[in-house]
């Protein structure tokens, strides 16, 4: 978009130019402001390149996430009154950027830290603004434990895949401006020759302003131990398919507990567990106590060896979703204390109940099923 001398503002729906390989702003007098709901403008495209230039009455550019994600190469020019940015995930995979008279935006990509080895993380710094830990890093074989705590302009942890793969012990806490974790496939999995230890933790603690945990398939799949708490902003939690299978209970008793001492009740809104996920060793599924839960997704295929099923204790739960061939053998399925459920989602799937005792218990109100 470029050369039309009137226009103000830039709104980009979700999802919009998902796939984008250039993007060219420029030449825009007038241009005040550019909103992008989740995932616009993420430039999936291959050696996605932006361009922003000539700008002069841009302030604001605001993104929900991951707008710019997939940016390789940027180049920026004659932008000077940006003040106001927001971009979670943003610019985290940018290799060559040129850069002059930008405002704020040059400053933010200059601060955003890559760290490959052990060595680079001597460059995070107070002034860090993302750390980018990309795939295949920091696995050296003596490196077991990751703690990222102080830094307080640290918006974004963004890990690639197969990372971290002899860390034993992954804290992130006191982060006062960390808005959202992305952990890719594989990456805390724990591939160390010499067999993986007895006794794995995850903890994440005092994120005042963490909003979104985005973990990738088989994250933390050993771990044994999961500390969450004081988050009293995370709204979303999405694991990827087969994502922390073995550590799943224990997770999800950690996100019920998130915030107590604050304000007794958690905030996440939306939970999602995509297709093909804890399938194996995992007998109940007990979910309750989430305080702001709206919608539970469950994707195809998980948890077939589940039997038992209790939903409770969720006041503002809308709407279950469950995939094709999910839950398919549960003896016992109980869900209650769901005052505001209203849809029930198994177009796919038809929630077999076996064996000769088998039973559904609801005490909801009125809920459709579909």
């Amino acid at each position: 978009m470029q050369d039309v001398s009137n226009l103000t503002s830039i709104s980009i729906g979700q999802a919009s130019f998902y796939n984008a390989s250039t993007v060219v702003i420029q030449n825009l007098p007038q241009l005040e402001v550019i909103e992008i709901e989740e995932d616009g403008l993420y430039c999936n495209g291959e050696n996605a390149t932006l361009v922003l230039q000539d700008l002069p009455a841009l302030t604001n550019i605001t993104s929900e996430s991951n707008s710019f994600r997939g940016v390789t190469s940027v180049t920026m020019a004659n932008a000077p009154n940006i003040t106001v940015i927001d971009l979670p995930s943003g610019f985290v995979n940018v290799e060559n950027a040129t850069m002059s008279n930008s405002g704020v935006l040059e400053e933010y990509i200059s601060n955003i830290t890559t760290v490959r080895t052990v060595e680079d993380l001597s460059l995070l710094g107070p002034h860090t603004r993302v750390l980018v830990i990309p795939s295949n890093g920091l696995n050296e074989r003596s490196f077991t434990s990751l703690s990222v705590s102080d830094y307080p302009l640290l918006e974004s942890i963004e890990v690639g895949e197969s990372s971290c793969m002899n860390v034993e012990h992954f804290n992130v806490s006191n982060l006062v401006a960390l808005r959202s974790i992305h952990i890719g496939d594989f990456s805390f999995h724990q591939s160390n020759s010499g067999g993986q230890t007895s006794f794995t933790s995850f903890a994440i603690e005092n994120l005042p302003s963490l909003k979104t945990i985005t973990m990738g398939i088989n994250a933390f799949a050993s771990y044994t131990s999961f500390v969450v708490r004081d988050i009293p902003k995370l709204k979303e939690v999405f694991t990827e398919e087969a994502g922390m299978w073995t550590g799943f209970p224990k997770m999800t008793e950690a996100f019920v507990k998130i915030s107590h001492g604050v304000n007794n009740h958690n905030h996440i809104e939306r939970l999602v567990i995509p297709s093909n996920s804890y399938n194996t060793d995992f007998a109940h599924l007990h979910l309750a106590g989430f305080d702001k839960l709206k919608e539970l997704t469950i994707g195809d295929n998980c948890f077939n060896g589940v039997t038992s099923v209790n939903l409770k204790e969720m006041p503002l739960l809308e709407r279950i979703v469950v995939g094709e061939s999910s839950l398919v053998h549960p003896s016992n399925v109980v869900m209650e204390d769901l005052s505001q459920l209203r849809v029930i989602d198994m177009k796919r799937n038809g929630l077999y109940c076996d064996g000769e005792d088998a039973r559904l218990t609801m005490k909801s109100g009125i809920v459709e099923w579909v």
